[in-house]
């Protein structure tokens, strides 16, 4: 966090060091799901973890992301090398003044790329779940009939 200071110019709203309050550029803030939406929905950027969800609301929110993988998390690897290769942010493997400073310095051209980025409400999975749900669940209860009737009863060893 310390390499954050490294700038000035910049503000930085950081959640999750479990403390409040201000400290030159830094503003900690306590967990508030209201309050970091909030931010979230105003800020230029974001610096985090490359956790799925908030990568996915950064990205429906059009915000650029440092996305910092967790080691040996697999998933964050993937998940920050893919929007490193859509060009949405940077893959920040190695969190440094270097990794930040060059991901501030791009913050344009990562807007504009995510200019054209699909964002989507839930309207398609709220559509199949209907689909699903008609005739009081008929199509997961055949489902479920004809997954039943071909599974091959274990052999007694």
């Amino acid at each position: 966090m310390s390499m954050l200071r490294d700038f000035p110019r910049e503000r930085f709203l950081v959640y999750g060091a479990g403390r409040e309050g201000e400290e030159g550029n830094l503003a900690f803030r306590p967990f508030s799901l209201n309050g970091f939406l909030a931010d979230l929905a105003s800020s230029r950027a974001v610096i985090s973890t490359a956790g799925f969800t908030l990568m996915t609301e950064a990205l429906h929110l059009r915000k650029p992301i440092l996305a910092l993988p967790m080691g040996g998390q697999f998933e964050q690897e993937l998940n920050a090398h893919l929007l490193d290769d859509l060009n949405y942010g940077k893959n920040g493997r190695t969190a440094d003044s270097e990794s930040i400073g060059d991901f501030l310095y791009r913050l344009p051209e990562y807007q504009s790329a995510l200019e054209s980025y699909p964002a989507e409400d839930n309207s398609s999975i709220l559509a199949k779940l209907d689909e699903l749900l008609v005739d009081d669940c008929a199509l997961a209860r055949d489902f479920h009939e004809k997954r039943r009737t071909t599974a091959k009863p274990s052999d007694p060893e």
